[in-house]
């Protein structure tokens, strides 16, 4: 138990740090994944909703997260 706690917490920070997210004048990019990476392009065009939500562990740690619905 007390070397899990120290490796989720790595772990968790090193999820974080890989995700990206790029803006583009027609897309929207999304990387993601600590060991087997990958990427979504999103068109804006196709994008119909944005949502923000956090509880209070989220907000606890300063995130947010972003809910993109599509067509």
């Amino acid at each position: 138990m007390p070397i899990s706690i120290p490796l989720v917490l790595v772990l968790s920070q090193r999820r974080l740090d890989v995700i990206s997210v790029h803006l583009f004048e027609r897309k929207l990019v999304v990387r993601t994944g600590l060991f087997f990476p990958i990427e979504k392009t999103i068109p804006l065009e196709k994008i119909t909703d944005v949502s923000m939500s956090d509880g209070p562990v989220m907000r606890f740690f300063g995130l947010k997260q972003l809910r993109f619905e599509t067509a």
